[in-house]
Parts: C-alpha cells; structure tokens; sequence
C-alpha cells in the first residue's frame, strides 16, 4: 500500500519552464471576432461563446500537453448530447435542466455519465454530474472529477435558460514520469461572460469558478520502499490542487494530498511517498481544484531511496 508521508510547497525564485495558460480575455477577444457576424444576426447563441472558449483551451491543453499524451474531449449542452471517446465513449444522460442542481430537483438525481465499452459492448455507470459544493462542485467525481473508471473526466461549465453546457473527456494515453516536458492546464470557464448570463437567466455554475482538466501520468518506479516527487507548478495567481496516486492497472485511489496552496509566481512541490513492501508502478494525477487561471506542471522530477 503507497502512503503519502507528507508534501512541502517551496515558493522558487528561478525561472519555471513551460508556458503559462492563454488570458482568457485574449482567447475571448479571438472567439468574439469569429463570431461577429453570427451574433449580430442572431446566430451565434450564449452556449455558443463558452462552447467555443472551452474548446481553445482544450486545444491549448492537449497541444501543450507531452507528447506521448492522447486525449479525446468535447463541449456540448448535455441536453443536446456530449460525448466523446474511440473504443470508450462517454456520454451523459439528455434532459431539459440548466443545471446539474435543477436536474436534481426535476427528476430525482444527478444526471449520470455512462461510458461504452466497443470492445465488449457493455454500458456502465462511471459518475454522475454533481451540482452543489458538498456533493462535488459540478464535477463528474469529488473535487477533481475523475469518473469511476479512472480514465474519464468531467465538469459542468456554464448554465442556461434551459440547459447547462459540460465538458466530458477520456485518457487514451497518459504521460510517463519521471519527465521535465511541460504540461499546460487551463481555465475552461469564462468567468465574467458566464456572471452576467447567470443574472439574465438566474441559473448556477461551479463554485469556484474554475474547471482545469488534470495532469495525469504513468510512473514506473524500481522497487524502492521511498521516493519523493518533485513536482514544479508554474501560476500568475494564487491557486490550489490536490495529488492523487492510484494503481497503474485498476485506476483505484492508493491516496491523495489534502488541498495544496501553490503561490503566484509558482513553487516546487515535494510529496514524500512509502511504501510496504515497496512502490511499484502506479499513477499520478495532480488536480487543479481552484485556479482561476490555470496552472502550468514545469516537470515531474522523482528521487527513490
């Protein structure tokens, strides 16, 4: 069993590598010249602005992602069908809600994410999406919305008049640490946009405002009773995340950090992990939970003892 002994946050004054996610503002301006000529005549709905912002971020997410990474994602009103995959899809339940709260109330639970198998052609049930912040902040599972399976990931991004917007996406291929190519996770919500439709159409959103898809990597290690991560996070804000560790071939949680503090200006996070017998291979996520704009992992350095 892999135990997290504990994790030190050391502010750096050298220059992390890796570039910082785009400003939102900048993205914006982009999308909003796209769309013009739709807006002005009337074609180019709300959902719309934030579908297309989220996308340019995930783009900028896979892009500069390492290059072993292979992820599949869409943005889509649930109600209109999200889905996404190769062999594995994943894709939510379709009924009239504007959001994962309002499902609730109308019919009875969260609506759920299912993921289809080709291989074998089962359906099962791997998440639900989750409206109030005791019960997941709008995510697919906890804080960091991981589906069931391990591979999926999920978050609800905007609400509207009659649906809410979500992103649904699924791992393919994960990074390999030990590493030092950078990995780019940005904010998939746009904040000031979503603010003021919520007061046209008195719908929720997330609490924080922030939905950044997670690092995920594969790690194989000798077999060693100790190691200790170095985990670089580059950030221009204050920001939080959580680290997880699982197992390489079930995906189940071995642990997971409490909510760690990253300065603005970045910092090196040192994770002591022990293991009895020993620390095999295994997974390591590390989940953005509230960074309003995004975060940017330098490099995922390991030590073994």
């Amino acid at each position: 069993m892999i135990k997290i002994v504990s994790v030190d946050v050391k502010s750096v004054k050298e220059r992390l590598e890796g570039l910082l996610p785009p400003r939102a503002e900048m993205v914006f301006d982009k999308i909003k010249d796209t769309l013009k000529v739709m807006r002005e005549v009337g074609e180019a709905p709300d959902q719309l602005i934030q579908e297309s912002f989220a996308r340019e971020m995930m783009k900028t997410y896979t892009v500069q992602s390492p290059r072993r990474v292979a992820i599949a994602s869409n943005v889509c009103c649930h109600g209109a069908g999200v889905q996404c995959g190769t062999y594995k899809i994943y894709y939510m339940d379709r009924k009239p809600a504007y959001s994962p709260e309002d499902w609730r109330r109308r019919y009875g639970s969260y609506p759920n994410i299912y993921l289809h198998d080709k291989a074998t052609g089962q359906t099962i049930t791997v998440g639900t999406m989750k409206g109030p912040s005791h019960e997941g902040l709008g995510r697919a599972g906890g804080y960091t919305g991981w589906t069931s399976d391990g591979d999926g990931f999920g978050f609800a991004l905007a609400s509207f008049k009659h649906n809410f917007e979500a992103l649904l996406a699924g791992i393919e291929q994960r990074a390999t640490a030990p590493t030092t190519e950078s990995w780019t996770l940005p904010n998939l919500v746009l904040d000031p946009e979503i603010v003021q439709r919520e007061m046209r159409y008195h719908a929720k959103i997330v609490e924080p405002p922030s939905a950044c898809p997670p690092a995920s990597y594969e790690v194989s290690t000798y077999l060693v009773p100790r190691i200790t991560y170095l985990i670089g996070i580059k950030t221009d804000i204050d920001s939080t995340l959580i680290l997880q560790i699982r197992d390489i071939t079930t995906k189940k949680e071995y642990a997971h950090t409490d909510i760690i503090e990253v300065p603005a200006g970045g910092a090196v996070l040192k994770m002591h992990v022990r293991s009895i017998p020993f620390v095999r291979a295994h997974i390591l996520d590390i989940n953005p939970v509230d960074a309003p704009h995004g975060i940017t992992v330098s490099y995922v350095k390991i030590r073994r003892f």
